[in-house]
């Protein structure tokens, strides 16, 4: 059976910069086996977007791309890159996140019934999560 995970941007930018703690990347070890999927959000990804742009994030290559990143990770076969839907709304309005972003990526989890990877003590608070 395949497990999914909901990956949120902190998650990610530890990712591409090769610093997920053990069991987030069993996670993503999981996915690149085939054995899972990694479902980011759109807005996840338009958070990890911006703050490359910014400078905010060390990645282990420096010399890639906003664009680059993305479109490696739109092109990871253990990756779905996923809209918000109607049971996504639904979700949405039950969550008690100040935060939007973070309600939304917790939303999303919420919905596809799987844990978030991610620090985040916000959304730990909520939803299960991966650290």
């Amino acid at each position: 059976m395949i497990e999914y995970y909901v990956a949120d941007s902190i998650a990610l930018s530890m990712l591409l910069g090769d610093r997920l703690p053990s069991k987030a990347q069993e996670a993503f070890n999981k996915a690149e086996d085939g054995k899972a999927i990694i479902i980011v959000p759109n807005i996840a990804l338009a958070e990890l977007a911006y703050n490359i742009m910014k400078g905010r994030i060390d990645m282990k290559d420096s010399f890639a791309t906003v664009q680059e990143v993305i479109t490696n990770l739109r092109s990871a076969n253990y990756i779905q890159v996923v809209e918000f839907t109607t049971d996504t709304w639904k979700e949405f309005f039950q969550l008690k996140i100040p935060e939007l972003h973070d309600r939304m990526i917790a939303a999303v989890a919420v919905s596809l019934k799987a844990p978030v990877i991610t620090k985040d003590a916000e959304i730990a608070s909520q939803v299960p999560t991966i650290w």
